[in-house]
């Protein structure tokens, strides 16, 4: 027979036979209740699912169907003699090992002796032999057919077991079940059968606690179920395949160069606190968001702090007042369902995890937390996976100072799932304390005063190192000019560089592709260009002025003479066309292209689709004041569908990675420029033209038509009036001392 040993820690109760020291069974009763035992308890279950039994309350007396059969196999005789016994297995469970046999002859003799023992007459052993041998063959025989092996069978009996069970039981772990009394009422039944505790010990509890009022293995069993229903197909290997210290370049990989199982999700868990070099961390940020855009993933960008849930979101959850945290979550789990069965699946599990973090709260606050959490995975999920492919791995930027416990549960819950979730804080004054095991965090030196994430263009100006050498000139322009085939790239972003005077120069003839900060975007270029206002004459050199100027016009560009150059009396109008153009703040791009005053046709299809994006981009910045307010948007769409021939061509001619068209502007008197010259210059400058502006006398002359600034200012000398502009032979590519008739000459025919 097996012996009954008591475990070193709960746990032992799911070792193998093998593996326990000392070897044996175990047999304990649990008269309290904690989460412990609860989490103990579910764990058993599933062992006595997959190999042993359970026992609700009592074990039903054999029927007498079952006794009659027991009769007519082994006959009505009866002695109290082990051989006897023997011979009765025999016959009554032939597929026993004789082992097996033997084991249960001996245990069942020895019950029955204690019983003698106790002054019971030959009446009632018998009575008792036909019930245990009715009970071992109906109740327990698919536990007999097991015993022996390493993986040892389990019972679990619910409720106060009789005189007859206990003692049944007694001999299922002599022949080597592992058994579990749950006494849900306590321990005073049981003692008055075992005053002594000497069949069964008492698993300790030191938080003792008395069983919840509804609580049942029937609940446990439905509990079980409900994580069952919790177990997704997928694993989450956060931050498994992160290389260390490249967190940007890592968020952008695929999921081929995450992780190679296929029933893994490789997601990511991040903070960066502080900035490596705060002189281009912002630069390298707009890039890295414009990267990340162009992988076509889902991505939610939260600055600062997540709005809390307004009163129609929260109405959307259905809720109830429960009285402790499992029902709480059962209940607001309901609210989870996006359609997406593994995403589900995998939320469902998280949001568990996550509120049993703080299961010692008060109900009240977590059932608020659970709502503010639930709300917020209504709003973003939806978002995040809306091209429903949990491989995609959305991303959740976090930009700015969290203060909110709210925040940082919700940002655990989603690293819970395939999202990736990257916290970005440049300002070290303003860390945030968020904890978890598989939280990556990256902590710089140093530090970034907070502002606004660089996402719109026109905000952002890229810095160059500042070339004083003219080895560094070689380096930068060493490059293969072979590298790109012609228009090899259909679209652009164009971003200004903040440079300083000396190198606007250097880079003004340069190509793209040679430019600091020029990126490729898989299908995109990102186009470093000069967008630049020069302010005074350097020593009051009138003369040398004009020599800086035609280094400055060799290229093929647009040279204008003074504002304005484009007004309402003498600027082209599409008049009331323009009205159908334009719907819900968006260009209608083929209502314009089907319309027979549409004159863009010759140029290359490429390039009209890129030019109808610059143009909705110019509405969206409301860099124009009046935009969508007092009808701008009409008067821009007219200025940029009337673009002189000079301009078109440069425009189709343009190579994102090659030479960059100029705009070049020479402002010497007192005249404003319009409304309609800031739009030609915005336009182009949103094109990626290379724009200049020459003012020798440093007035703001179109500055205050822009709701925002557009150019880089250098002031380069003090300021001089009253200038003449010579007459420019585009020819010789000179300055002469022949005035210009009229006092304006340019390449737009406006007149």
């Amino acid at each position: 027979m097996v012996k009954k040993e008591k475990y070193n820690i709960i746990d032992d109760y799911f070792k193998k036979y093998s593996e326990r020291k000392p070897e044996g069974i175990y047999f304990y009763r649990i008269n309290s209740y904690n989460k412990k035992i609860e989490k103990f308890l579910l764990q058993y279950l599933k062992y006595t699912k997959k190999n042993g039994i359970y026992i609700k309350n009592n074990i039903e007396n054999p029927t007498q169907k079952g006794i009659n059969h027991f009769v007519t196999t082994v006959g009505i005789d009866f002695i109290m003699d082990e051989l006897f016994i023997e011979k009765i297995i025999e016959k009554w469970m032939p597929q026993l090992q004789n082992k097996q046999k033997k084991i249960i002859v001996t245990a069942l003799f020895e019950t029955l002796k204690e019983l003698e023992a106790e002054g019971k007459n030959i009446n009632i052993l018998k009575n008792t032999y036909i019930k245990y041998m009715c009970w071992l063959y109906y109740r327990f025989q698919t536990l007999l057919g097991i015993l022996g092996r390493d993986e040892v069978p389990k019972i679990l009996f619910e409720g106060n077991v009789s005189n007859h069970e206990l003692k049944i039981l007694n001999i299922m772990a002599k022949l080597g079940c592992d058994i579990i009394l749950l006494q849900t009422l306590g321990d005073s039944e049981y003692l008055k059968l075992d005053k002594n505790s000497a069949i069964s010990f008492i698993i300790p509890n030191d938080d003792l606690q008395a069983f919840p009022q509804d609580f049942s293995v029937d609940s446990l069993v439905q509990k079980e179920l409900e994580i069952e229903l919790l177990t997704p197909k997928g694993v989450m290997s956060t931050n498994t395949w992160l290389t260390d210290g490249f967190i940007f370049e890592d968020s952008l990989k695929n999921e081929e160069k995450r992780g190679s199982k296929e029933n893994n999700y490789y997601n990511m868990f991040v903070k960066i606190l502080g900035v490596e070099d705060k002189n281009i961390f912002i630069n390298e940020l707009f890039k890295w968001h414009l990267k990340l855009l162009n992988t076509k993933r889902s991505i939610v960008l939260i600055e600062n702090n997540i709005q809390n849930p307004i009163g129609l979101e929260v109405q959307k959850i259905n809720k109830k007042l429960d009285i402790n945290t499992e029902e709480l979550i059962k209940d607001l789990i309901k609210n989870i369902n996006f359609g997406i069965k593994e995403l589900d699946i995998l939320l469902k599990k998280a949001f568990h995890d996550i509120i049993l973090e703080e299961e010692n709260e008060k109900i009240q606050k977590l059932n608020n937390r659970g709502i503010i959490l639930l709300c917020w995975l209504n709003r973003y999920i939806p978002i995040l996976f809306k091209n429903k492919n949990l491989k995609e791995y959305p991303t959740f930027i976090y930009y700015g100072e969290c203060n909110s416990e709210n925040e940082k549960f919700f940002m655990k819950l989603l690293a819970k799932i395939p999202v990736d979730v990257i916290i970005l804080c440049p300002d070290k004054k303003l860390d945030y304390s968020i904890r978890d095991k598989v939280l990556f965090e990256q902590v710089y030196d140093d530090s970034l005063s907070l502002n606004k994430f660089p996402q719109k263009l026109e905000s952002i100006n890229f810095g160059t190192t500042a070339y004083t050498a003219e080895r560094e000139l070689d380096t930068l322009l060493y490059e293969d000019s072979g590298m790109f085939r012609h228009n090899q790239f259909q679209n652009a972003i164009p971003i200004v560089l903040q440079t300083t005077y000396e190198e606007i120069e250097i880079l003004w003839n340069q190509e793209a592709k040679y430019r600091q900060n020029f990126e490729i975007l898989t299908e995109k270029v990102m186009v470093p260009v000069i967008c630049s206002k020069i302010s005074g004459i350097p020593n009051g050199d009138k003369e040398n002025y004009w020599l800086i100027l035609e280094k400055f016009l060799q290229p093929e560009g647009v040279f204008i003479q003074n504002f304005p150059f484009i007004n309402k009396n003498n600027s082209k109008t599409l008049g009331k066309t323009l009205i159908s153009f334009i719907k819900n703040k968006k260009i209608q791009i083929e209502v314009i292209k089907k319309h027979p005053i549409y004159k863009y046709k010759f140029i290359r299809d490429e390039m009209q689709n890129y030019m109808f994006e610059k143009m909705q981009q110019v509405l969206d910045s409301g860099i124009i004041h009046g935009t969508f307010i007092n009808g701008m948007e009409f008067t821009i769409l007219n200025i940029v569908l009337n673009l002189d021939l000079e301009i078109l061509r440069l425009i189709q001619k343009y190579d994102f990675t090659k030479k960059i068209p100029k705009l070049i502007i020479v402002d010497t008197d007192e005249n404003m420029g319009s409304k309609e010259d800031a739009i030609l210059i915005v336009f182009l400058k949103f094109l990626g033209f290379d724009i200049i502006l020459f003012s020798p006398t440093g007035y703001q002359s179109i500055d205050e038509e822009f709701d925002s600034k557009i150019f880089i200012e250098h002031q380069i000398g003090e300021y001089i009036y009253d200038m003449e502009i010579p007459y420019y032979d585009p020819v010789k590519k000179k300055f002469t001392a022949k005035k210009i008739i009229n006092g304006m000459k340019s390449f737009f025919n406006l007149s």
